[in-house]
């Protein structure tokens, strides 16, 4: 039979503590800890309670070793129904409720009431329009009894109000393992069943409203969620029920060779039918796919499925992931295209590199951090990336229309320049080409790839102005959107400076480009310094906020060191304007900065009860103004000596200022209120 001191000794252990450790707990030695756990001596009364709380048992069993005894608990047969979800319990309960099935999930309660055709009487005959139509869909769907919907009056899933559709059943469809997959087939041949019904006050049946009825939005949302979980054969699955039902309907548009028309959610085609017949227009029903599944696809690298949803929406003239946009994935996520082709590639656009898009994109990626992981060492890998390159990339791909003009010109490839010249129909251009002379080709160049701009007012409908841009381009103006090459023209009066020598020129443009590198290269060095900077001035600022407290600097001024406390305050006060405002300098001229911004803004109390109605809203904040506008100015009076008194402490400054310790222990208190 067992101890105190044995179970002392074994609780002690279970718990993980030393007789040290327990002895300090209920502050005995751990020398008298010891005596009990070899019964040389049994605890003291006194102690006894805070002992079996401390080792967490019961007096009972500390004193005696009287186990507690297992509190038997009795479930009704209700409470073992939910349990359970045994339908063997449903004799026994009288107060189960259509809600509790729902809640509970009692998928096989619910499938035995069905299948026996008791549920009417949990249900209560309510109709589809009740607040239980949601129910009753979620809990035919988990227990694959959607084809029993008649049961609640609802004839087909296809009846299902798009809002009737929740993100609960969404997701149990698509997650849900209960939901066998015969069950979502089901669901996905809505469109293939004849749902005939009663007819409806807008005179159409529901045979017509399901045509044009909720599947068209429904199956694009199930994609999307299957999509967003990954399940790509279902992804599949819906991709091939899209075209199923697309293929035949725009075959039939077209055969009409009609004008399309859209009705308010663009998923039905109509087309005019031959006059003879009594019905003259009819709609044909597509399905189109959501852009949140096409970038799905291509952020999963699923470019199979990707190529087949582009081609669905193709055909029924929705939008699609153009095939630049899936290349340039493919080559970030290939191992075998280097930096430099995936970024000309990235930013080369209509034969021009976009030289401020790649210095300055948020999208470039680089071997190392991410911005969000560390913005200083992203930003330092992007310098050095860029700086490696910069002669493979930069140097080498001109940067405007007029720039490529003369490298076609210095090698040789004036069919390239015909090409692009044909691309954008600059006729003039093509004439030159024709004729040959390079004089009279890069004078064409320098005339037809220059602008000179201006904004031009007009009226708009009589009521408003507005300011267009115009381009002013081979002696005419032209508006800026009926150029097709807008992108890499250079400025009439910066055309200016290109020298007419083919070999210059290619110089004159390399040092144009180096020149923007070496202001790019310094800006990024700028963003480096200043995160560095913001750093330091972080750790610092959090130093000293524990180092300079209210309670260290009253201390100093207790003993008598008004002095030490001064500059103690003015150390930490720098480290505040630095850290929270950004500035940068000496003290004197960061409170000038403070002074004229920040401090205007600075509130410090809540000066009207909300329960005041004294006075009207526009009064209380006159008032409330005017009050906080005496208090900054007698914070800068108090803050203005404070930087006097430093001053004369720190240079030995010989000026006059009177500065009481009660203005010390105000400017402490100003300090703290800044800090907040």
């Amino acid at each position: 039979m067992s101890t105190i001191g044995d179970r002392i000794k074994l609780k002690r252990k279970e718990l993980g503590l030393t007789q040290s450790e327990l002895g300090a707990k209920i502050n005995v030695t751990d020398r008298a800890v010891s005596k009990w756990e070899q019964n040389e001596g049994n605890p003291d009364m006194s102690l006894i309670a805070d002992l079996a709380n401390v080792l967490g048992v019961t007096l009972d069993y500390l004193i005696l070793g009287k186990e507690p005894e297992e509190k038997i608990i009795i479930k009704t047969p209700k409470e073992m129904l939910i349990e359970t979800d045994d339908p063997a319990y449903l004799e026994k309960v009288n107060d189960l409720t259509f809600s509790d099935l729902y809640k509970n999930q009692l998928v096989n309660v619910f499938t035995f009431l069905v299948d026996s055709g008791k549920i009417n009487y949990y249900y209560g005959g309510r109709r589809r329009s009740n607040d239980f139509i949601t129910e009753i869909l979620y809990l035919c769907l988990i227990s694959n009894k959607l084809d029993k919907l008649s049961v609640f009056e609802f004839n087909d899933i296809g009846f299902a109000d798009n809002n009737e559709w929740t993100k609960e059943m969404i997701d149990a469809f698509v997650n849900d393992e209960r939901v066998s997959d015969e069950t979502k087939k089901y669901v996905l041949t809505t469109h293939c069943r004849t749902l005939k019904g009663r007819s409806t006050s807008d005179g159409m049946n529901n045979e017509t409203r399901h045509r044009y009825g909720n599947w068209q939005d429904m199956y694009p949302k199930f994609l999307d969620a299957f999509a967003a979980a990954k399940k790509w054969e279902w992804v599949k699955y819906i991709l091939d029920v899209a075209e199923a039902i697309n293929e035949p309907a725009m075959a039939e548009y077209n055969e009409r060779k009609n004008i399309r028309y859209g009705d308010g959610n663009n998923y039905h085609i109509k087309f005019n039918t031959p006059r003879e017949t009594y019905q003259t227009e009819k709609y044909v029903q597509v399905m189109a796919i959501n852009g949140s599944t096409l970038q799905c696809l291509l952020d999963e690298k699923q470019y199979d499925l990707l190529d087949r949803a582009n081609a669905i929406n193709k055909l029924i003239g929705k939008t699609t992931i153009d095939k630049r946009t899936i290349d340039l994935q493919k080559m970030k996520t290939s191992s075998d295209v280097s930096l430099k082709e995936r970024l000309v590639f990235e930013f080369t656009n209509n034969y021009i590199l976009n030289y401020n898009g790649l210095l300055n994109s948020d999208t470039v990626t680089v071997k190392g951090p991410s911005q969000e992981e560390d913005k200083e060492g992203f930003l330092e890998c992007l310098l050095k990336q860029y700086k490696d390159l910069y002669k493979e990339i930069i140097l080498e791909n001109p940067t405007s229309l007029i720039e490529l003009a003369y490298r076609c010109v210095a090698e040789e490839k004036l069919n390239k320049l015909f090409q692009i010249a044909v691309d954008y129909e600059i006729k003039d251009l093509i004439s030159v080409l024709m004729e040959g002379n390079i004089e009279n080709i890069l004078q064409k160049a320098r005339d037809v790839f220059t602008y000179t701009e201006t904004k031009v007012t007009e009226d708009y409908n009589g009521y408003s102005r507005r300011q267009q841009m115009n381009y002013f381009m081979n002696g005419k103006w032209v508006k800026a959107g009926d150029i097709k090459y807008t992108f890499g023209l250079v400025k009439v009066e910066d055309s200016s400076k290109i020298p007419t020598n083919v070999k210059d020129a290619i110089k004159y443009f390399n040092k144009v480009k180096e020149q923007r590198f070496k202001e790019w290269v310094e800006n990024v060095e700028g963003k480096i310094t200043h995160i560095r900077v913001a750093k330091e001035n972080e750790e610092e600022y959090e130093r000293l906020r524990k180092e300079i407290t209210s309670e260290f600097l009253i201390g100093q001024i207790a003993k008598g060191n008004d002095e030490v406390a001064t500059i103690k305050l003015c150390v930490r006060l720098e480290s505040i304007l630095k850290h929270k405002y950004g500035y940068s300098g000496d003290l004197y001229t960061m409170l000038d900065s403070f002074f004229n911004g920040p401090l205007k803004q600075v509130e410090t109390y809540k000066p009207w009860d909300d329960e005041d109605n004294s006075y009207d809203s526009q009064m209380k904040e006159y008032y409330r103004q005017t009050e906080l506008n005496e208090l900054h100015e007698k914070w800068t009076g108090y803050l203005s000596k404070l930087r006097m008194k430093r001053n004369n402490l720190v240079h030995a400054e010989k000026s006059s200022i009177d500065f009481t310790t009660e203005d010390l222990k105000q400017c402490i208190n100003i300090v703290e209120e800044i800090d907040k």
